[in-house]
């Protein structure tokens, strides 16, 4: 005496959905391919601008860490994540930068 499993699966569920099929799901209803493909690049264009750092949010991440405000409350205070704000130190190689201006306001605080 053997088992055998034999799915109960109706035949209409196997029937793959094509590429075509899943494009049209996905557009909004009366809008083209080409303008759907535009308006999708559009939109993966501007979140890739999104997450590019201007030079205004480096300089006030370089002088919150002169002060030692930890990423955390950094990530907080420019609306990013902690772990943004250090990749940002990292990517742009601003560790000289920073440990340049913390020895400049030491010196400034002996004087």
């Amino acid at each position: 005496m053997s088992l055998t499993f034999k799915p109960k699966i109706p035949e209409n569920f196997s029937t793959p959905v094509t590429k075509t099929q899943t494009e049209i799901l996905l557009r909004p209803n009366g809008m083209t391919k080409k303008a759907y493909e535009a308006r999708v690049k559009k939109e993966k264009q501007d979140a890739i601008a999104a997450l590019r750092w201007s030079q205004i949010e480096l300089d006030k991440l370089v002088r919150l860490r002169v002060l030692n405000v930890v990423l955390s409350e950094c990530g907080r205070l420019l609306n990013r994540t902690p772990a943004a704000c250090g990749g940002a130190v990292e990517t742009y190689d601003l560790y000289g930068t920073i440990k340049n201006q913390r020895q400049v306001l030491v010196e400034d605080a002996i004087k």
